[in-house]
């Protein structure tokens, strides 16, 4: 079976670390497209359009502001995770994030994936920032 895989850089390192890449044809992208979840969304797309020789598409991208949402693979299925976002799908299911959520409300998250290949929580919160004045009508 032929297999390609389309994931997030927070989930790279577990994908490696399962062997995954040994056998799957695997394409990471940045995470500077989360802050732009129309970018995300076509870029996936276009990913998906040019990979319909494959047997099976499997994303490691959740629900990640909506941007999988409309999604078409004419003739291969699509596998998502059934978890809102990374967090869940990396913690192993949305009740065992939602928990931990609830006992440490004041912990922020970070995947060794997010370190890695990421950027700091502030960066990240400048760029949905721009994002954000760049998106309102008049600015």
């Amino acid at each position: 079976m032929k297999i390609k895989l389309i994931g997030c850089a927070s989930s790279k390192n577990e994908v490696e670390w399962l062997g995954a890449t040994d056998n799957i044809d695997c394409e990471f992208l940045d995470y500077s497209y989360h802050a732009n979840p129309r970018k995300l969304h076509n870029k996936l797309q276009e990913i998906i359009d040019r990979s319909q020789d494959y047997d099976l598409i499997i994303l490691t991208y959740s629900r990640c502001s909506n941007a999988v949402v409309g999604l078409v693979s004419p003739r291969v299925p699509v596998l998502l995770p059934g978890t809102h976002d990374c967090i869940g799908l990396l913690i192993g299911s949305n009740e065992k994030h939602e928990k931990i959520a609830k006992e440490n409300v004041d912990a922020y998250y970070f995947s060794q994936g997010w370190l890695d290949y990421g950027r700091t929580p502030y960066a990240e919160y400048l760029e949905y920032e721009k994002n954000m004045v760049k998106s309102k009508p008049g600015i």
